[in-house]
């Protein structure tokens, strides 16, 4: 679980052998208990002047917030082999 520069948390789902500091996140809402992930981001993805639209700021204890991290997880699986 992850802390984006957007203030964003995040899930990583998916990391890269290039850029092991911009992985793959689903996006979710700690106050959401329970509810659907949001959305993924790859964050390798950069701006119009070349810089990447979010970093990571930090990682969290899995206790942080009441997350289904195993759910996620299955969820974004499950959506990656619909496409």
């Amino acid at each position: 679980i992850v802390r984006t520069t957007r203030d964003e948390v995040g899930i990583v789902v998916r990391t890269h052998e290039d850029d092991a500091l911009h992985p793959g996140i689903v996006l979710v809402e700690p106050d959401a208990v329970g509810g659907p992930p949001g959305p993924f981001c790859d964050m390798r993805e950069r701006g119009d002047r070349g810089d990447f639209v979010r970093d990571v700021v930090e990682t969290l204890p899995e206790g942080k917030y009441d997350l289904d991290v195993a759910a996620v997880l299955r969820q974004a699986e499950q959506a990656e082999l619909a496409t």
